[in-house]
């Protein structure tokens, strides 16, 4: 279970290989005219507790004579980060050592007035920062270590505080790897930040890939998954307020899409999990995604599924199909390796706990009703995944 910063014990982000050294704060720049002139730039001056960013560096031979430095990924004591921590006035100088046994090279000539730029990830360098406020100057060792540092920059961290967690395979029939979504602790105006991440089950549930998708007043927004055997590096997020559905496109190289808004008139809709989304080779464009809405028509003895289809442009209704019987207590949806949907649903009647299931027909979107099952007793929760074999289990207490 997630729980907000401070009391979070595994939401850790996991540096592997990497050994921080703290230093000490006092020292100056052992250069005090310095020939290396670093300038920095980073693209958020806001991050979320645990999101990394990608800081970009140039680094100006601004001297009369060449130098000599060491270049990651070959040597890995550059760069390094004097972190100030704003709030609590203490600062420390963070430097990552190389890892040991590795093959030393040759160092980088830098000749006169030439320059080179490089990147690299912040939490490669710093661990997790608390939320706070923090000033940050990079600095660059050569000749024999002389260092010197960029001017600084600011930035702030703040709480996510997670609520309203969903997550779902990363890799369809596989529950080690997980993309998850999740509304942040209102605002001020009563808002919260729909918040996309990665959780990895193989590395103590660490996080990363934390990304601001949208706002919403209040909702559960709902994350896609591949088919079964599939994988999509990208997801759709999808969520419903005040009879409208919304959907979001999320992909790491393309960035997060404009918010889609579909009109549905029903205040009581609900998306039935997961979203899906279909896995394209052209990574370049934005994959399709699809959806299904449980909608109770004009009383719980009136429902209907409503499938959708998502694309980059807009939301768009692809079938509609009747319940017989009330409303289920409990509904899920998987879709298998031949990418075709087969949903569960539970319903109460007579006393019974009526278990069915809604699948697509051959040639169109129709789904076929069949019920399974039936027992005589009172529902409290379910559960249901399907596995890398494309068969699905399923678990009911009550």
């Amino acid at each position: 279970m997630l729980r907000p910063y401070p009391q979070i014990k595994t939401l850790g982000v996991a540096l592997v290989l990497l050994l921080f050294c703290s230093l000490n704060v006092n020292a100056s720049d052992n250069n005090k005219n310095p020939v290396l002139k670093l300038n920095v730039a980073m693209p958020q001056s806001v991050l979320l507790y645990q999101q990394d960013s990608i800081i970009s560096l140039r680094l100006n031979n601004i001297g009369n004579s060449n130098i000599q430095t060491e270049v990651p990924p070959f040597d890995s004591s550059n760069p390094l980060i004097r972190l100030k921590n704003l709030d609590s006035q203490t600062s420390k100088i963070y430097i990552r050592h190389a890892t040991p046994g590795a093959v030393k090279h040759t160092p980088f000539t830098l000749t006169a007035g030439d320059s080179f730029s490089t990147s690299f990830k912040l939490l490669d360098i710093v661990p997790t920062l608390k939320p706070g406020r923090y000033e940050m100057q990079v600095g660059w060792q050569y000749n024999n270590k002389n260092a010197t540092y960029s001017s600084p920059v600011r930035f702030q961290v703040l709480a996510t505080y997670p609520v309203r967690l969903h997550t779902e395979p990363a890799v369809g029939g596989r529950q080690d790897l997980l993309f998850a979504v999740w509304t942040s602790k209102p605002d001020t105006d009563n808002r919260s930040n729909i918040i996309r991440a990665r959780i990895n089950l193989q590395t103590n549930a660490s996080i990363s890939s934390l990304k601001k998708v949208g706002r919403c007043t209040s909702c559960r927004p709902v994350i896609s998954t591949p088919a079964v055997g599939s994988v999509s590096p990208s997801q759709w997020i999808a969520w419903t307020e005040n009879g409208h559905v919304y959907g979001v496109h999320i992909d790491d190289n393309l960035g997060v899409s404009k918010i889609l808004k579909y009109e549905s008139g029903n205040h009581s809709a609900t998306i039935v999990e997961p979203v899906f989304i279909d896995t394209i080779k052209n990574t370049t464009k934005r994959s399709n995604g699809r959806m299904t809405l449980l909608v109770e028509e004009n009383s719980p003895a009136e429902v209907s599924l409503k499938g959708f289809i998502l694309n980059e442009n807009n939301i768009k209704q692809i079938s509609y199909q009747r319940i017989n019987g009330n409303k289920p207590l409990w509904i899920r949806n998987h879709i298998n390796k031949q990418s075709e949907s087969v949903i569960l649903a539970l319903q109460s009647q007579d006393h019974k706990l009526i278990l069915k299931t809604f699948t697509q027909a051959e040639k169109n979107n129709d789904l076929l009703e069949n019920t399974l099952q039936s027992w005589p007793m009172d529902f409290i929760s379910a559960h249901s995944i399907i596995t890398k074999n494309n068969k699905i289990y399923g678990a009911i207490l009550a």
